[in-house]
């Protein structure tokens, strides 16, 4: 069993013995890296790859960084207008481009996040907000903050009530909290546990509900409620220490029994051998699209998307020393959900020396 106190005591290590938050300096250098990282991989078009130079924007990824834009300007952090402006007219091109209710819901809480009313972000919420019974508790707590952002409390405070009746509650451990879909895209962000939890509960505290006659029996126990969802995440949270975080084997066969979104192939490279492609960056094969990244002691493939049934992910490596190697398992994870995780068989490999061929005598023949 894990030990979650001995592992938090282990979670600042390689130089990383300080927190930032507590040094000011070093707080705002990474807040400036960050930011001049975000402008430099921006494309032309407003959006944002998966990856550096990626030739395809992807509208999920675009929201996140523009998230993170808005949260650093509302925390008094200077930020180049064109960025956000931009991200915001790719957006909002982008909501009649995909029929997922919980990815719209993002993208209309995002746009919202500064109080425009954007017309087609706006327009989007009516549509949401008609279909709400087929989102998540995720979805709909979205659409609750977004609603509330753009001053539309009273439709905010029905989709918060249809939330009470949702809660998973466990009255002998006093703790509340919210589930997805567990058979179906359990793996999306917007189907994990402490996630969705954390999401609800940010619309709970921010969207009180009103006092009215009828409203009385979930205003009652709002407060009780807001209390077991603290306790719940607080009993939940999820400690890993840098150890946990191994690497993996090659020449990957791989089976996939869903279609999964973000994933990341760890493999570990057996002593005396050496990839022989000297440089990161694209590679295609087998139906994937993916940026690999050359380690001293590994390759990492980061996978887009992944679909279901069976591919190869191939590499050639280049042996220099002979001897007997281990290659250790292959590490693969999900990187939003990191609870969806694999390992592969360990391989065991014998490098020769190759035979050394000498002239052949006049007269005679060498065969082979």
């Amino acid at each position: 069993m894990l030990d979650a106190q001995e592992l938090a005591s282990r979670l600042f290590l390689n130089g990383r013995s300080h927190a930032p938050i507590f040094n000011d300096a070093a707080l705002h250098a990474m807040t400036d890296a960050g930011l001049l990282c975000l402008e430099s991989t921006q494309r032309a078009d407003g959006s944002r790859g998966r990856w550096p130079g990626s030739t395809v924007g992807d509208p999920y990824l675009t929201a996140y960084a523009l998230e993170g834009l808005i949260r650093a300007r509302q925390a008094d952090v200077i930020v180049k207008q064109e960025m956000s402006a931009q991200a915001y007219a790719y957006l909002g091109n982008r909501l009649d481009a995909t029929e997922d209710l919980h990815l719209l819901a993002y993208f209309a809480y995002v746009l919202s996040l500064e109080g425009h009313k954007d017309l087609g972000a706006f327009r989007k919420l009516g549509t949401l907000y008609a279909r709400r019974d087929r989102m998540n508790a995720y979805g709909q707590a979205l659409l609750a903050l977004a609603l509330k952002n753009v001053h539309e409390e009273e439709t905010a405070q029905v989709v918060v009530r249809n939330l009470f009746t949702l809660a998973k509650r466990n009255a002998e451990w006093g703790t509340a909290h919210w589930e997805g879909d567990a058979d179906r895209y359990y793996w999306r962000w917007y189907n994990d546990k402490q996630e969705m939890t954390a999401m609800v509960l940010r619309a709970l505290v921010e969207i009180p509900l009103g006092r009215a006659p009828e409203e009385a029996p979930n205003t009652q126990g709002a407060a009780a409620l807001e209390a077991g969802t603290v306790r719940w995440l607080v009993d939940n949270r999820f400690l890993v220490g840098d150890e946990l975080l191994s690497s993996g084997a090659q020449h990957l066969h791989i089976k996939s029994d869903n279609d999964y979104d973000y994933v990341i192939f760890e493999d570990m490279k057996p002593a005396g051998l050496e990839a022989m492609e000297t440089r990161s960056g694209e590679a295609y094969g087998d139906g994937l699209c993916s940026n690999f990244e050359l380690r001293d002691e590994k390759v990492a493939f980061f996978v887009d998307t992944l679909p279901q049934g069976e591919r190869r992910i191939t590499y050639r490596l280049r042996a220099e020393i002979p001897g007997r190697f281990h290659a250790l398992p292959t590490n693969v994870y999900a990187m939003y959900t990191p609870d969806i995780r694999a390992l592969s068989d360990e391989l065991r490999i014998v490098v020769t020396d190759a035979p050394i061929l000498t002239a052949a005598k006049p007269g005679k023949h060498n065969h082979r």
